[in-house]
């Protein structure tokens, strides 16, 4: 197929696009063809689509404020995917496959995601879509992978009282950009695709698993107090580099796993092959 696909330069967006090509498919990607200020019209959408058979969506954030302005978590969460959805619609272009999250509760992120899919099955039969709702993604290049390495090596750990207590079910950005790529061909009124990995545990459970697999005592716990922790939530949305926010604070409050091991399981069935180990290789 044709596919266009936005948010090729992420880190999710370089391994789908190398998955994608690697299955035959011819991959066009913005290339700063869009402005983003105009997303949520499909109008800024449609000269995209000229030739597309399929459009995969992967942008996601977890900051509210970029660029200076605010309102990113809806523009890229729910305006913009809607928008496109009306446009693959206009343009006769069918399949659409959605990246989302694996996120319950009512943070900000989580209820911008929730939008969004929402919007794209109110297209009904007009779209063939697909959504895969992923927890943590760890691999090469990612950010979260870059931080978890890091936390791993410190002999002191000091984490806030959510990370002791909220579990995530990781999977390798691999087995992701795979599934995605067999999302393309899956029948249409699937019901969302549950990403996990193979098993799920604390996140400060991984952390010391990957101590563990490098050979280390396992690290020194400080329970932050949860006054110092919001506070520094505070801090780091003030700092625009920073990945910890109070919107990141608020994910840590809901568990990221699968609602039951029969989903899981269907998403292994997806991807066609056994499940990689989150913690497996050289990832970091």
């Amino acid at each position: 197929m044709n596919v266009l696909l936005v948010g090729a330069g992420g880190f999710i967006g370089r391994h789908t696009q190398a998955a994608l090509q690697q299955a035959g498919h011819a991959v066009q990607t913005l290339q700063g063809r869009l402005d983003w200020q105009a997303a949520h019209q499909p109008e800024a959408w449609q000269p995209l689509l000229a030739g597309m058979d399929a459009v995969v969506y992967l942008p996601g954030t977890v900051r509210d404020r970029q660029h200076g302005q605010e309102g990113w978590l809806e523009r890229l969460h729910h305006r913009a995917p809607a928008a496109l959805g009306r446009a693959c619609v206009a343009c006769g272009v069918r399949r659409f496959v959605l990246v989302s999250a694996l996120c319950a509760g009512d943070a900000a992120y989580a209820r911008s995601k929730r939008a969004g899919e929402q919007a794209l099955q109110g297209l009904g039969a007009a779209l063939e879509l697909q959504i895969l709702q992923p927890s943590l993604v760890l691999g090469a290049g990612g950010i979260s992978s870059r931080q978890f390495e890091w936390l791993s090596r410190l002999p002191w750990l000091p984490l806030p009282p959510q990370l002791l207590r909220c579990q995530v079910q990781p999977l390798r950005v691999e087995d992701l950009a795979e599934a995605l790529v067999r999302a393309l061909q899956a029948p249409s009124g699937a019901r969302p695709w549950q990403a996990v990995g193979p098993r799920a545990a604390t996140l400060a459970a991984w952390i010391a698993q990957r101590r563990a697999a490098r050979g280390q005592a396992p690290a020194r716990i400080l329970r932050l107090p949860q006054g110092l922790v919001r506070a520094s939530a505070w801090l780091g949305d003030a700092l625009p580099f920073s990945s910890w926010s109070r919107e990141a604070l608020a994910l840590l409050e809901q568990d990221s796993v699968a609602s039951s091991p029969a989903e899981a399981a269907r998403f292994a069935e997806l991807l066609g092959h056994a499940l990689r180990e989150p913690l497996q290789g050289a990832w970091a």
